[in-house]
């Protein structure tokens, strides 16, 4: 068996912020690299895993792969020392969108988790400096890594508080590298309609009428901003508002991307980002990992049309030798909600251990992660009653 597990952010959670929910203090990470040192387990390349599903008898015992999502700064700043302090290989997935532009090095003295200065997406030149450890591997997370329009039902309306960061990526997609850092709230116009949405590479997109946007926004406007929104009834306020300001051909055939026009923008996704990894990184990038571990089977068919080795999932599963190796899957633990109100270091790592006991096919593994979910769930509980 070979598990693959999932890290992003290697940090303090970033208070109040949508994504803080992906970010694992370092103490943590470090605590989870030392026990696949101390207890034998053998860290291993990305390609070293896929081989062996093919070639069993390549694979060490008990072997493990690390991953880290999205190129975070903190990857940097923070994961990289760990990760050469044990010795432990990792390959990191950067969408090209997101990748800082300005060049140059930022020093990791003087930073601590938290740290204002410790927020953000990592450079060529410092990924370049990853790649020279010979510890870290950068492989493709898709060029935009984006979120589409995917239907005309209108989910909510953007509002002081809303989290619709996806808007403010479509708005501005040259500041994305920025935008952990940015009150990307309050740069989204009051009032935008908030339409069914998707991860761009898996569905078709679906065009909106800017009348509705337009007149949503206006009311907001008209209303004073902000204060529009203590009313009890501006939802409702909203939408008759946009209801009004449909226009005839709003389910219209054509506002959806068609098959073909659908193939050629995911096509292009895959390759543009991974062409510009390849010329400022000088090696081939053969793995693509799904953003946010979504695909169909048209996105797998131009995957391999676009020439990688293999894409990775987020499937929580382990890998074996026989399965088919162009998907990999990839297990993570700890990066959502509950580990946000609840910070039980302790338990969490005792969540990790039993993943991996589990992933190598121990039934005592099973058993501990069972029991570290349990324990994890009752003190939620008990965090969201006080």
């Amino acid at each position: 068996m070979v598990p693959i597990l999932i890290y992003h952010s290697i940090n303090e959670p970033r208070e109040g912020h949508v994504w803080s929910v992906l970010s694992l203090p370092p103490k943590v990470f470090e605590a989870q690299m030392a026990h696949i040192r101390r207890s034998g387990m053998n860290p291993i390349t990305l390609d070293a895993a896929q081989r062996g599903l093919t070639e069993p008898g390549t694979l060490p015992p008990r072997p493990v792969v690390v991953t880290l999502d999205d190129g975070y700064l903190d990857n940097w700043l923070f994961a990289l020392p760990i990760l050469e302090r044990y010795e432990i290989p990792a390959t990191i997935f950067p969408p090209n969108e997101m990748i800082d532009r300005r060049g140059g090095l930022r020093p990791r003295e003087g930073v601590a988790p938290g740290d204002e200065a410790s927020f953000g997406f990592v450079t060529f030149d410092e990924l370049r400096a990853m790649e020279a450890t010979g510890l870290l591997r950068v492989e493709s997370h898709s060029t935009t890594h984006g979120e589409i329009i995917c239907g005309p039902e209108i989910l909510d309306f953007h509002h002081p508080h809303g989290d619709a960061y996806w808007i403010h990526w479509q708005l501005f997609p040259e500041r994305k590298p920025h935008w952990l850092t940015t009150d990307y709230r309050g740069e989204i116009p009051l009032g935008a309609p908030v339409y069914r949405h998707t991860y761009a590479m898996v569905e078709r997109q679906w065009t909106p009428p800017e009348e509705e946007a337009q007149v949503c926004r206006a009311v907001v406007e008209e209303a004073g901003g902000d204060i529009f929104f203590d009313r009890d009834d501006w939802r409702e306020t909203l939408r008759a508002a946009a209801r009004d300001a449909a226009p005839g051909d709003r389910d219209d055939p054509s506002r959806r991307e068609s098959p073909e026009a659908y193939r050629e923008r995911v096509l292009a996704d895959m390759c543009e980002g991974r062409d510009e990894l390849e010329r400022e990184l000088g090696h081939a990038v053969r793995f693509l990992c799904w953003p946010c571990g979504l695909f169909n089977d048209t996105t797998r068919a131009l995957a391999a049309e676009a020439g990688y080795t293999a894409t990775l999932t987020c499937e929580q599963h382990s890998n074996h030798p026989g399965q088919d190796p162009t998907l990999l899957h990839r297990l993570y633990f700890g990066q959502d909600e509950r580990y946000l109100r609840i910070r039980t270091d302790a338990l969490l790592n005792l969540r990790f251990r039993g993943t991996l006991k589990s992933a190598h096919g121990s039934p005592i593994g099973k058993a501990m992660t069972v029991v570290a979910n349990r324990l994890m769930g009752a003190k939620d509980l008990f965090a969201a009653d006080s």
